[in-house]
C-alpha cells in the first residue's frame, strides 16, 4: 500500500507542481508560435530525459542489494559485461540521441503547424489535462503498436529495429538509441498524433505535460528494474517495466508502447515470468 501511495503521489505532484510552473512562465504574447513550439517541446524532452535518467543512474551507480533485488532479468548490466565495449556503446547511444533529437526538431519545421492553443486566457484544467492526456495516449499506443509490430518483420527487423534491440538487457539511456527511420515511425509520428487529431481543442501545456508523462514512462520501461513504487504496475491495463523489458530480452511479442490493450485485442501479449 505504501508503494501504491508513493507512485500516486509522485504522479500528481508532477501532474499539479509542472501545470503551475508553466503556467507561471507562460509568456502573454507569443509572435512565433511554431518556433515557441519546437523551443519548449525540446527543451522539456532533454530536461525529462536528462532527469529520470539521472534518476536511474543512481541506483545503476549504487548498485545496492536493496535496489538490485528488483532487476528485471538477472544478467549482467552492459558495464559490468564488458567494460570496454561498453564504452563505444554509450558513446554510439549518445550520438544517436543527438542526432534523432536533430531529426526531429527539423521534422517539425517542415510539418503543417500544430494549431493547438497557446494563449494564457485558456488554460486547461486539470480535468481537461487528464481527458487530452489519455486520448494522445491512445492514439499514440495504436500507431505505435502497428509501426513496432512491423519493424519485427523479418525483412525490416536487421535493418532498421535491430539496432533498438543492441541493448538485449535494457537501460535508461536505451529508451531513445534507434535507427533514425525508427525513431521517425515509432517515436515521433505515434507521439504526435493525439496532438494533430485534437487540433486546437487542446493547449500547448497539455501536450508538453503529455510528453513529459510519456518520456518518463518510456525511460521507465526501458530502465531495467521493476520498482513497487512505480504507478504503473498498479494501473489497469497499463504497460510496465517488466512488460517491454522482457520484450527486449526475448526479443518477441509485448509490441504496445502504453497499455496491453492492443497487445492483448491482436493476440501478441505475451506473459514473461521474471528470470
Amino acid at each position: 500500500m505504501i508503494y501504491k501511495l508513493i507512485g500516486i503521489s509522485g504522479y500528481l505532484i508532477y501532474l499539479i507542481y509542472f501545470t503551475k510552473f508553466l503556467e507561471y512562465i507562460w509568456p502573454n504574447e507569443i509572435q512565433n508560435k511554431n518556433a515557441f513550439f519546437i523551443v519548449v517541446m525540446v527543451v522539456v524532452q532533454n530536461v525529462i530525459q536528462v532527469l529520470v535518467c539521472a534518476y536511474y543512474q543512481i541506483f545503476y551507480s549504487l548498485n545496492h542489494p536493496f535496489f538490485e533485488q528488483y532487476k528485471l532479468v538477472q544478467k549482467p548490466w552492459p558495464w559490468e559485461k564488458n567494460k570496454e565495449e561498453w564504452k563505444k556503446m554509450k558513446i554510439k547511444t549518445l550520438k544517436s540521441i543527438i542526432l534523432n533529437q536533430s531529426l526531429a526538431a527539423l521534422l517539425v519545421t517542415v510539418i503543417p503547424p500544430f494549431q493547438c492553443r497557446m494563449d494564457t486566457l485558456s488554460f486547461p484544467s486539470y480535468l481537461e489535462i487528464m481527458k487530452h492526456v489519455i486520448i494522445c495516449h491512445l492514439s499514440e499506443d495504436f500507431i505505435f503498436y502497428w509501426s513496432h509490430r512491423i519493424l519485427h518483420l523479418p525483412k525490416l527487423y536487421p535493418k532498421i529495429h535491430k539496432v533498438h534491440h543492441q541493448y538485449n538487457v535494457s537501460i535508461a539511456i536505451a529508451t531513445e538509441y534507434a535507427h533514425p527511420i525508427e525513431f521517425i515511425s515509432s517515436n515521433i509520428i505515434p507521439i504526435f498524433s493525439g496532438p494533430y487529431l485534437l487540433g486546437d481543442r487542446i493547449h500547448c501545456i497539455t501536450i508538453l505535460i503529455y510528453v513529459g508523462l510519456h518520456l518518463s514512462k518510456a525511460i521507465h520501461q526501458h530502465c531495467g528494474y521493476v520498482f513497487p513504487w512505480e504507478l504503473y504496475n498498479y494501473l489497469p491495463f497499463a504497460t510496465n517495466s517488466i512488460h517491454h523489458g522482457l520484450h527486449h530480452s526475448e526479443n518477441n511479442g509485448n509490441y504496445g508502447s502504453q497499455f496491453v490493450l492492443f497487445d492483448k485485442l491482436f493476440g501478441t501479449c505475451i506473459e514473461y515470468k521474471v528470470k
